[in-house]
């Protein structure tokens, strides 16, 4: 077998004993390998204890297991290390029952001839003394999936009768297995009474319960592949009536396939009338529920009911047994905060992140109460983030800038490791992008909202949409001021703000939406040139003001919130085909710029914002250029397209290994800054370690000299 690595590390070769062990223990000493060394132990006794013992002999990478007179297929030893050196979560490697290809995931492996990581082993506490030799190989690989592991496959067995399990004893092992592990608790299996498993059933409650408790993956995961694994295994074997009866034990026939549970939970307001976080957990629930069962679900306030979704609103209780009902927890916000059994819970958790809120706290706490208030809610903001980004399995962001913002804060927080490295290089499948989008279909008018619908609006004046709430981090003071300077040369030109009031009662009014209305009353706009919507717009309601509208604007500050942003008001610009005026220095500018889909001007500027205004609205051809960009663009922005890698990832979800693997901790990449004596003994040792004796001379002379300077 060719590998594409090198093989390196130390093994630890155990051969049980029994006929023919000296010719397997010759034929591992004269195995090649390189860069590795590999000692031979053997042949020790054929029980669980005696192997579990030989296995502490010494401190090893890896585990090779070889029953006497196995006859090893040449290469496999290699290959199986060159498995595990791959894919750090991967824990067993072996022959596989099935015919998978090879490095194909396995639920388990014969025991016969196996190479195991051994940090994986001990964490897993070694071979079960409990449990029945004939159905140890169950149990090893089951506990590595429980673990956190994966189990892969490096070809077929020679024919042997070493590899293959009795029938009854198949059927009877997985019944053993699964009713020790799964949350099932009607799953029983019908030799109990047999007395080669008296003692087995004897361990099994106790068994259970510590697995449960430690169990890394759900039943999501486990159930598909044990379906998948055990149907395999019977196109291979001809004792169909077997199979069946090990499909039988397993239960649950509703989740053999690729439909999953996923719960989409928001602490936003889920209404007719809410904002963009709530929008977007609508619109992934959608999306996700053509192929899985889902629950959307708020912490918040729900008034909302769809057809093709179940939608709730839960408190603590209600939210524990989504956890327990669901196989995939997607969440927004501050939903895992000072909740345990989210940060802690076995299934496959979803972090969606597309709103930095640490850094919408640098301009909303400017209203905190107390001198300690704003420094109090970003740090809390900040720690939130960090509890969801070290225990999430995906994470979800909105822009490819928001990315090198989160890549760097999982950098910091341990998880850009060698095991996400390793299984992933573009770590991809550990943070995507998906972007706020676009309706799949186009909007329709139902009624006119805007034009001769408001007071002080004709059916021919030119209507600047404001396309969403006002926050401390946006800028329509300029806005106005634009309007203010533009009155005399476009006399019909209306800014219509779209929504004061947050639907979110637990959002507060902001401070910048004070000074707007004060601003536009102190230069005597309101109700001739300046409009304020004070409540929120339904979102089925919305397309109507959008399409009664010449363009759409968003002008904001030139601060940290606006560089990772992701404006989802421009979004429904471009749905409606509108011409936007937008700030520069957001995700969206460059886009609007190289697109030609508008005018992007400098922040607070407002020239600017006038000479913008103004071409926009009296270009016609201008305008016209830019909505015919808008239509061109559109399609790769709905939310079929955006919603993509999450649509795939959920085909397959899965624990991300680095979180889910026992003997792997991430937070163990986040050291303590020491101080004192013992940081400088640290740091002069990695002086010399990287450059020996003269860096570690020259490094503490530029110390002593910046002392004294």
């Amino acid at each position: 077998m060719s590998l594409a690595l090198p093989l390196r590390g130390r093994l630890l070769a155990i051969v049980v004993e029994g006929p023919g062990d000296a010719s397997t223990i010759a034929e591992l000493r004269a195995t090649p390998l390189v860069d590795a060394d590999m000692k031979v132990v053997g042949p020790v006794a054929a029980t669980t204890h005696a192997r579990n013992r030989a296995a502490t002999v010494d401190r090893n990478d890896y585990l090779v297991l070889v029953a006497a007179g196995t006859e090893l297929t040449p290469g496999f030893v290699a290959a199986a290390v060159h498995q595990l050196r791959a894919d750090a979560s991967t824990g067993l490697v072996g022959w596989s029952l099935t015919g998978s290809p090879s490095g194909a995931l396995e639920l388990f492996v014969p025991l016969s001839a196996c190479v195991v990581r051994h940090s994986a082993f001990h964490a897993l506490g070694g071979f079960d003394a409990d449990l029945p030799p004939l159905v140890e190989a169950l149990d090893l690989g089951w506990r590595m999936w429980l673990g956190g592991y994966r189990v892969r496959s490096v070809g077929s067995p020679p024919p042997a009768p070493a590899s293959a399990l009795d029938p009854d004893q198949l059927r009877t092992g997985v019944a053993l297995v699964l009713a020790s592990v799964l949350d099932d608790t009607s799953i029983e299996p019908d030799a109990w009474a047999d007395p080669l498993y008296a003692n087995a059933r004897i361990a099994a409650s106790g068994r259970r319960r510590r697995l449960q408790a430690d169990r890394r993956r759900g039943d999501g995961e486990l159930l598909p592949m044990a379906h998948r694994a055990v149907a395999a295994w019977a196109a291979h074997d001809t004792r169909g009536a077997t199979a069946a009866g090990v499909l039988a034990v397993i239960g649950a026939p509703e989740r053999s396939g690729g439909r999953r549970r996923i719960a989409v939970v928001t602490a936003d307001t889920l209404a007719p009338r809410m904002a963009g976080p709530g929008i977007r957990a609508l619109q992934i629930a959608r999306r996700l529920a053509a192929d899985h069962d889902v629950i959307l679900a708020t912490t918040g306030r729900c008034d909302l009911e769809v057809d093709d979704v179940e939608v709730r609103q839960v408190a603590e209780k209600g939210l524990r047994d989504l956890e327990r009902w669901c196989d995939v927890f997607l969440f927004q916000g501050w939903v895992m905060a000072g909740r345990d059994f989210l940060v802690y819970s076995d299934k496959v958790v979803i972090a969606d992140v597309y709103d930095p809120m640490h850094l919408e706290q640098l301009e909303q706490g400017h209203d905190a109460e107390g001198e300690r208030g704003r420094f109090d809610a970003v740090r809390n903001a900040g720690f939130v983030l960090n509890e969801q980004l070290g225990r999430a399995d995906f994470v979800l962001c909105a822009s490819a800038k928001q990315r090198d913002l989160w890549l760097g804060q999982l950098a910091a927080l341990g998880r850009i490791n060698p095991v996400t490295y390793d299984g992933d290089e573009s770590l991809r499948s550990l943070l995507a992008v998906v972007p706020f989008g676009v309706g799949d279909e186009p909007p329709i008018a139902t009624r006119s909202a805007i034009r001769g619908a408001v007071p002080g609006i004709g059916p021919d004046d030119k209507v600047v949409l404001w396309g969403g709430g006002v926050y401390n981090w946006f800028d329509p003071l300029t806005l106005v001021r634009a309007v203010h300077g533009l009155r005399e040369r476009i006399p019909n030109l209306r800014l219509f703000f779209l929504g004061l009031r947050h639907p979110n009662p637990d959002i507060p009014e902001m401070r910048m939406a004070v000074e707007t209305q004060r601003l536009a009353a102190e230069l005597d706009l309101v109700g001739t040139h300046v409009f304020f919507n004070e409540d929120w717009v339904a979102f089925e309601d919305r397309q109507n003001f959008l399409l009664d509208a010449d363009l759409g604007v968003s002008t904001h500050l030139d601060h940290i919130e606006t560089e990772f942003s992701f404006r989802t008001r421009i979004l429904d610009y471009l749905w409606a085909g509108l011409p936007i005026l937008s700030t520069d220095g957001d995700s969206f500018a460059e886009v609007i710029r190289r697109d030609k889909l508008g005018i992007v001007v400098p922040a607070r500027e407002v020239a600017a914002v006038e000479a913008a205004l103004e071409r926009l609205l009296t270009d016609d051809a201008f305008a016209a250029e830019c909505r015919a960009n808008i239509a061109r663009i559109t399609p790769d922005l709905r939310w079929s397209a955006c919603l993509e890698p999450l649509v795939a990832f959920c085909r397959e979800p899965r624990r991300a290994a680095d979180v889910a693997c026992l003997d792997i901790d991430p937070n163990k990449g986040v050291a303590p800054v020491r101080r004192g004596r013992r940081r400088d003994l640290e740091v002069a040792w990695a002086y010399l370690r990287a450059g020996g004796p003269r860096l570690l001379v020259d490094r503490a002379s530029a110390r002593i000299r910046r002392n004294r300077s």
